[in-house]
């Protein structure tokens, strides 16, 4: 069970530096963009305060897309993994009552 802690923990952690790293990423691609020119600020409105739907969608509309998937995958790891969590947690609690 401890084990099973740690690399739940470790996977978390990664996706969370994932996510972070992604953001920024977005961002600095969002600003630097020459060609966006009126939509520009919408899209750092969009990313900064719409996090990570907004950067997702960015790099999914700007052909980003391997960025995109990257960042999907990342986002959505974390909640997954903190359901898996709760289900171990909760089902090794109930086998303990149990036995």
């Amino acid at each position: 069970m401890i084990i099973l802690n740690v690399l739940l923990g470790l996977t978390a952690f990664v996706a969370i530096i994932v996510n972070m790293v992604m953001w920024v990423i977005s961002l600095i691609k969002a600003i630097t963009r020459e060609d966006l020119k009126n939509s520009k600020v919408l899209w750092i409105l969009l990313i900064i305060f719409v996090a990570p739907i907004g950067s997702i969608v960015f790099f999914f509309m700007e052909g980003y897309k391997k960025y995109a998937w990257i960042y999907l995958v990342a986002a959505l790891s974390f909640p997954i993994l903190l359901a898996i969590y709760a289900i171990i947690t909760f089902t090794s609690a109930e086998l303990m009552m149990a036995g």
